[in-house]
């Protein structure tokens, strides 16, 4: 058996399909003690953005992985000055650089997608993440 998964972070557009398709097909592999799913998205208000948000939740829950202590978070980027953004998520993954991690571009701006991979780029990982694009 592989090793678990210590986090995975998806962007976030407008609708929750493909990131509720990241988060089921990574569940299966299980998360370690301490594990967590990070969403990404842009920092201006979108009621669409918003609903999905809640829909994603609502399966979370209904995956029941925050009773394996599975966290869910959303963060949000300021693409204003693409360099802070880039450099505020490549501090969240210098913070998980030595877990196994999956990242999955799942929707968002084109902006963000660039960002989350830019920052990847960037980021000196002990253990190299796999990198999956959900269209």
């Amino acid at each position: 058996m592989g090793e678990k998964l210590g986090a995975l972070v998806m962007t976030l557009g407008f609708e929750p399909g493909p990131l509720v398709s990241a988060m089921a097909a990574h569940a299966s592999e299980g998360f370690e003690p301490g594990g967590e799913i990070i969403v990404l998205t842009h920092s201006f208000k979108d009621e669409r953005a918003e609903r999905a948000w809640r829909q994603l939740q609502d399966v979370f829950s209904m995956m029941r992985l925050g009773e394996s202590g599975v966290e869910l978070r959303r963060l949000s980027i300021d693409l204003e000055d693409f360099t802070s953004a880039v450099l505020h998520i490549k501090s969240i993954f210098v913070r998980l650089k030595s877990k196994r991690v999956r990242i999955s571009l799942t929707g968002g701006m084109r902006a963000l997608v660039l960002a989350v991979f830019v920052a990847y780029l960037l980021t000196d990982w002990a253990q190299v993440p796999d990198v999956e694009v959900f269209l």
